[in-house]
C-alpha cells in the first residue's frame, strides 16, 4: 500500500514539473515572439493587435486548461475587455467556441501577419 501511494506522489508530482515547464516555456515563447512583432512590424495599429493577441493567447490557455472560458465567472474575460486587450465582440466571438479560444488567437495572429505582408508597398514590415 506504501509503495502504490508514494509511486502515486512522484508521478503526481513529475506531471506537475512538466506543466511548469510546458507554462514556462508559452511564457517565454510569447515574449520572444512579442518583441520581434515589436521589432519587424512598422504599422503601430497591427503591431498593438499583434501584441493583445499574443496576451490573450497566454490567458485563453490557463482559462482552457482550467476547463473554463474566459468569459466564465471568476475568469479574465471581462477585465480584459475592461482594460482594452480585448473588445466585446472579439469575447463573444470567443465565447461561440470556448475549446477553441487559443487556436482563436493564433488565428488572428496569422491573420495579423497576413495582413502585414499584403500591405501596399510591403511597408508594414522592416524585413
Amino acid at each position: 500500500f506504501v509503495f502504490s501511494v508514494v509511486f502515486r506522489v512522484n508521478a503526481c508530482y513529475a506531471r506537475w514539473g512538466d506543466s511548469h515547464i510546458a507554462w514556462g516555456d508559452i511564457l517565454a515563447k510569447s515574449l520572444e515572439l512579442g518583441m520581434m512583432s515589436r521589432s519587424w512590424i512598422v504599422d503601430q495599429d497591427l503591431a498593438d493587435r499583434m501584441s493583445r493577441f499574443i496576451i490573450l493567447f497566454s490567458y485563453a490557455t490557463k482559462a482552457i486548461l482550467r476547463g473554463k472560458s474566459l468569459s466564465d465567472d471568476g475568469e479574465d474575460g471581462p477585465a480584459l475587455v475592461k482594460r482594452g486587450l480585448l473588445t466585446q465582440e472579439e469575447l463573444d466571438d470567443m465565447n461561440d467556441n470556448p475549446c477553441w479560444q487559443p487556436h482563436y488567437c493564433v488565428h488572428m495572429i496569422r491573420l495579423i501577419l497576413v495582413e502585414a505582408h499584403l500591405a501596399p508597398g510591403g511597408k508594414a514590415l522592416t524585413f
